[in-house]
């Protein structure tokens, strides 16, 4: 038997949850088959439904999940509009152009400073102004902090194997371990590997006295103590920018963010970003293909 019960309280949070709204289809939509109302079946590799050219992203596409699983499958349900409409696949690749950067350094003891917590308002401040921001801003200093903690992915480590001498240095310095020396005859053999090999050391090297690198990019926090360490200068800071080949659109685009300022602001005294760049886009004129997007890496 029900029972009701009534409970005092200063206030009413409202928890509603969110579902797709697909009613629409019940007029001219029975093309598209449902595994459950509300959820069409859906093609895994190109998001299509099974209706013919119509695509669904988001949460349709998989469920409830991240922002940026929502904007990856935006992007692939685009691409697979592309192929249906025009007939031609769009290969997901980039070319990077990357600049050194010259006497890197982090903070001292960046990797050790605490997430600094957002302050709230107190009940009483909620009470008196229901509609007010709970959440409140960070301070100036606050927010430089916390910026401070970025590990800043976009910079990285490049290992110039010509002047590797196999010291070792660089992995004994590292704090997180993330690096490496191993023998080749210690790699997993695959066709992008000995491709790899043949350009750089010729037909049937000899594994076991050539060394490689490895590099755990989840340890890595670019704290650029390999490159201190290297007695070679084998080792140097780099950061990337993201080119596209064949679309002068867009080319030119990313030329004028590069040019304008839009750069790290550590850049080495005298670097040529506008040199760089054009000498990049020249090669990137030169190249066939189509429209590229920035899943994977070519360096």
């Amino acid at each position: 038997m029900a029972t009701k019960l009534i409970l005092d309280c200063d206030t009413i949070l409202i928890a509603a949850g969110q579902a797709p709204d697909l009613s629409f289809l019940e007029e001219g939509g029975n093309d598209i088959d449902q595994f459950r109302p509300g959820w069409p079946k859906v093609d895994p590799l190109t998001l299509m439904t099974t209706a013919k050219g119509v695509f669904v992203a988001g949460d349709l596409a998989h469920g409830t999940r991240l922002l940026i699983d929502a904007v990856a499958s935006g992007k692939k349900a685009a691409r697979s509009v592309y192929q249906y409409v025009t007939g031609r696949a769009l290969h997901p690749e980039t070319l990077m152009s990357f600049v050194r950067l010259d006497r890197y350094q982090r903070e001292r003891g960046y990797e050790r400073i605490r997430r600094v917590e957002l302050s709230t308002a107190t009940p009483r401040e909620r009470l008196q102004e229901p509609t007010g921001q709970v959440e409140k801003c960070l301070t100036s200093n606050e927010a430089m902090r916390e910026a401070s903690r970025c590990l800043d992915c976009g910079v990285t480590p490049v290992f110039d194997g010509n002047r590797c001498i196999l010291c070792g240095g660089c992995a004994d310095v590292c704090p997180t371990l993330c690096l490496k020396i191993i023998p080749l005859s210690a790699l997993k053999p695959t066709p992008d590997i000995a491709e790899l090999l043949g350009s750089e050391l010729g037909d049937d090297p000899n594994l076991e006295e050539n060394s490689a690198i490895l590099k755990d990019e989840d340890r890595c926090i670019r704290c650029a103590l390999c490159v201190e360490r290297c007695p070679a200068d084998a080792i140097a800071m780099h950061t990337g920018y993201a080119l596209f080949d064949r679309n002068d659109a867009l080319i030119d685009a990313n030329a004028e963010i590069l040019a304008g300022g839009l750069v790290p602001g550590d850049l080495a005294p005298g670097t040529g970003v506008i040199d760089v760049v054009g000498r990049v886009l020249e090669q990137l004129r030169s190249f066939d293909g189509h429209v590229v997007e920035s899943e994977s890496s070519v360096f």
